[in-house]
């Protein structure tokens, strides 16, 4: 795919935190505690109007949305500082440094563009349930989030 033509390396989730304390930022907890279901991730085309791939790439993916893009995303911890010399790419308002490009050639982002909603709920939530990382109340509302992760409100 065009992602991986124009990137060394795209690093989801765990990889984003970790490719990230190794060219010097932190990870920490996030401020959100435990956050699931659908992030609206608000690209800063500002920052990445020198790099024409993602401006056209990133364009492309949002055009239809007014520049948000829709992702899933699971997640206790988060970055607090990138990369030095990373350019913050996208926040959403549940992880601030929430899509990082590192040295010019490796996309970093906390949501999963890597993972279906229906995986998710087949193969990660029963996990995530059983490990009481969610209350009974918020389970049918993260269930909510999972069945409307393509729609933009």
């Amino acid at each position: 795919s065009l992602v991986y033509n124009l990137f060394q390396l795209v690093c989801i989730c765990f990889s984003h935190q970790l490719i990230n304390i190794v060219y010097g930022g932190s990870v920490g907890n996030g401020e959100c505690g435990f956050v699931f279901g659908a992030a609206d991730m608000i690209i800063d085309y500002s920052a990445i109007s020198e790099h024409k791939e993602l401006d056209s790439l990133f364009k492309s993916c949002s055009s239809s949305t007014g520049g948000v893009m829709r992702l899933l995303t699971a997640h206790r911890d988060e970055v607090k500082t990138i990369a030095k010399g990373g350019v913050l790419i996208g926040s959403s308002k549940h992880c601030k440094n929430e899509m990082v490009l590192v040295r010019n050639n490796i996309l970093s982002m906390q949501s999963h563009a890597d993972l279906s909603p229906k995986l998710i709920m087949d193969k990660i939530w029963p996990a995530i349930v059983e490990k009481g990382f969610v209350s009974e109340a918020k389970r049918d509302f993260y269930e909510h989030e999972m069945t409307n992760l393509h729609t933009i409100p």
